[in-house]
């Protein structure tokens, strides 16, 4: 789903990690690039259902659009929050996470907004002293909760209790000033909590302008500024609600506070507790312990199940940041006992999960665990990497420069040989003896060139099939692997004089055939060859072989037919198809060698 977004990580990541502030920085430009995602998905979705609205966009299944939409909000709020609590600089967490509820949960909507501001100026407008619309202050509770202050004020504004003169300190201006003013004076306004929970503390009689629906809407909402714990979870009325009073409470992360926070939706039993919940949601439950200021794995593996990418990018951030280090295990237990312990078991544990996901995150996980350096990462490396089947020559190579990166001689060398194995099986003999030869297998390397040398002596060199197939295994072959290899070697060199021969080069031909009997440790059952096919270069008009280079076919002629066996058992053919017995072709090439040695000794 977020593959794309991958390649922007990394680039973006690799370009700024010199210090923590660059990192933050690095964060920031990735988040802004999910940001652009979602608000192209939004824009394709903007012709169907509000692609703002998440709700039961998880009912209609075939609607991947919507889904991949919903998934990277939720991956771009949890994110965005985790910078806030966790990578923010010195400016004020309230302001922050006020922006972030604004940004990324839905607002009351349009529809209550009128319909409760319609009733509240019709009171107004008939001089009445309260408000009938039932809806007028649970509406502003709500906007309260989630931090919507204009909506409040203006609502407020339009109430008939501000068609009376009133003092400054009544209860309706004292609760429209602390409105105003949030969140700047949160932190004056907790010190006075224990005093400010009743509207009639702030001066003037709310018995003499509000009725007792105004009475109780005022206490709940100075409650609910006030950060009154009993208040406030009277007034929640659902997970969201329940999550957000944080920011309007608290100008500065003091942990008590927030793990006290933490106790209101599960008070309510609002928002699941374990995973294995049959309603538990990863987003909710992340968001919680982001909240509660804990930074260990619970947090990262409710992202994980949320959006293993994102949040495997997001593990990586923290770690750059050295956020990894300063928490417990899943078990409670605080590592210790090496360098980056805790570093290196959350990445270890989140390339795990990257590369038990999906195929397309196997890399990302390989890309983490190229950063460690213990040696549990290194073997998980190398199972990683050998569980990777290599279908194509491109998986292949980017395994092996993989493995030759990290110096994974183990891994490089399983690698060579099951590719050696599949290409001797497809017939690909080049390949094969590159790979034996690149696995530290010469023996094996060695036997698929004995191999492939039998087979091209086997047949007439007129067989075009078998000159061409010979041909292309040599032109895979480095000419540094030709020379290590002495069945190489000389299938090169024959080849060669094969080709000079059909293309009636003479002179070249016959060098390269001087160089099979002589210079190169050829094999006497492969000079059986050489001496046939040089009958026709011993018969030309042009005298292209010397006296001493017409002597060493004759010697090596004589060595063969002496040998018996070697001679009449590895393939005698001659050049020109049809064939002719042993004692014939023995014959033939002896006469060929006395006439050419009679008329170099003329011409010399």
């Amino acid at each position: 789903m977020t593959r794309n977004l991958a390649g922007s990580f990394i680039g973006t990541f690799k370009r700024a990690l010199d210090t923590r502030g660059e990192v933050v920085s690095a964060s920031v430009e990735f988040r802004k690039n999910i940001e652009g995602h979602v608000l192209a998905l939004g824009s394709q979705l903007s012709g169907g259902t509000d692609a703002g609205q998440a709700t039961n966009v998880f009912e209609d299944a075939g609607n991947e659009l919507a889904l991949e939409h919903h998934v990277l909000s939720r991956s771009l709020a949890a994110w965005q929050l985790t910078e806030l609590v966790l990578l923010r600089r010195d400016s004020s967490l309230a302001s922050q996470l006020l922006a972030w509820i604004n940004a990324f949960e839905p607002q009351p909507t349009r529809a209550s907004y009128d319909a409760v501001h319609a009733a509240t100026a019709t009171a107004t407008a008939t001089h009445s002293l309260s408000v009938t619309h039932p809806s007028f202050w649970p509406y502003i509770h709500k906007c309260l909760l989630r931090g919507h202050w204009l909506a409040a004020v203006a609502l407020l504004q339009k109430h008939p209790a501000f068609q009376l003169k009133q003092t400054k300190d009544s209860p309706f201006n004292a609760l429209l000033n602390h409105i105003q003013s949030m969140p700047k004076l949160a932190q004056m306004l907790l010190l006075q909590r224990p005093s400010l929970t009743r509207p009639g503390r702030c001066g003037g009689d709310p018995q003499s302008v509000a009725s007792a629906a105004d009475i109780a809407g005022l206490v709940t909402s100075f409650g609910i500024l006030f950060g009154d714990l009993k208040i406030i979870v009277e007034a929640v009325h659902n997970p969201d609600d329940a999550m957000r009073p944080t920011s309007i409470w608290y100008t500065e992360p003091h942990l008590d506070s927030l793990r006290t926070f933490i106790e209101f939706p599960l008070q309510l039993q609002l928002l699941p507790t374990r995973p294995s919940q049959t309603n538990y949601n990863p987003f909710e439950q992340a968001i919680l312990n982001l909240f509660d200021l804990q930074i260990d794995v619970a947090v990262l593996n409710h992202l994980s199940h949320l959006d293993p990418m994102i949040s495997a990018h997001l593990i990586h951030i923290l770690d750059a940041h050295s956020r990894l280090d300063e928490a417990e295990g899943v078990d409670g237990y605080v590592y210790f006992g090496g360098e980056d312990a805790m570093r290196v078991q959350r990445l270890l544990e989140y390339a795990t999960s990257l590369s038990a996901t999906s195929q397309d995150l196997i890399w990302i996980a390989i890309e983490y665990l190229c950063t460690l350096t213990s040696a549990s990462a290194k073997t998980h490396l190398e199972t990683l990497l050998l569980s990777i089947p290599a279908t194509t020559p491109f998986i292949f190579r980017k395994l092996v420069s993989i493995a030759t990166s990290q110096n994974l001689s183990t891994v490089l060398t399983t690698l060579h040989n099951k590719r050696a194995d599949e290409m001797k099986h497809r017939n690909r003999n080049g390949e094969a003896i590159t790979h034996y030869t690149a696995a530290g297998f010469p023996e094996r390397a060695a036997s698929v060139s004995q191999t492939v040398l039998k087979t091209h002596l086997a047949k007439p060199s007129t067989n075009k099939n078998t000159h061409a197939s010979t041909h292309q295994v040599i032109t895979q072959l480095s000419p540094t692997l030709i020379k290590q290899s002495q069945h190489l070697a000389v299938l090169s060199k024959l080849v060669s004089f094969q080709t000079f021969y059909k293309q009636k080069q003479w002179k070249q031909a016959a060098s390269a055939a001087i160089d099979l009997l002589t210079r190169l440790p050829t094999p006497k059952w492969v000079w059986t060859r050489v001496l046939v096919d040089c009958v026709g270069l011993l018969e030309l008009n042009e005298c292209v072989l010397g006296v001493e280079e017409t002597f060493e076919v004759v010697k090596c002629l004589e060595v063969v037919v002496g040998s018996g066996e070697e001679w009449t058992g590895k393939g005698v053919c001659e050049i020109e198809e049809g064939g002719m017995d042993v004692d014939c072709s023995v014959e033939k090439v002896r006469l060929a060698a006395s006439r050419n040695l009679a008329r170099a000794m003329m011409v010399a």
